[in-house]
């Protein structure tokens, strides 16, 4: 049965390649569309000085936080990064009902942090490469 309310973001993971990102403290996912301006001087009066636009290219990230554990997830996301591979992510609650986002992309940022006498902590981003659909998790 789908979520109610609001969802709480206890239950919101990023999966690598099938697999959630393991310690996470945090999610996030980011689509944006960069609209292509289609003004020209035959335009410009008509459109009372305003640009006008029509859709454009999509893009995304999809970037988790979490606490560092030794043989964690984080060896295969680091091996993924190094070698510059595409990995496929899931952003879902994994509850059935509710709506999970899936595609592929690269990680371009595997940053790791350590402060003194806290926890240690990593985090990475993966920008987006095609296409990105929505589901129904059943």
């Amino acid at each position: 049965m789908a979520t109610t309310g609001i969802h709480t973001g206890h239950i919101m993971r990023l999966y690598i390649d099938a697999t959630a990102v393991a310690n996470a403290t945090n999610c996030t996912m980011s689509l944006a569309m960069s609209p292509r301006t289609i003004s020209h001087k035959d335009t410009s009066g008509t459109a009372g000085g305003w640009e006008e636009k029509l859709g454009g290219k999509k893009s995304g990230t999809v970037s988790s936080d979490y606490l560092r554990e030794e043989g964690d997830s984080s060896t295969a996301l680091f091996t993924a990064f190094a070698a510059g591979t595409a990995v496929t992510w899931l952003y879902s609650s994994q509850v059935s009902g509710d709506k999970s986002w899936t595609g592929s992309g690269f990680i371009t940022a595997y940053d790791q942090a350590a402060p003194d006498e806290e926890n240690a902590t990593g985090s990475i981003t993966i920008e987006t490469s095609g296409a990105v659909t929505e589901a129904t998790v059943v």
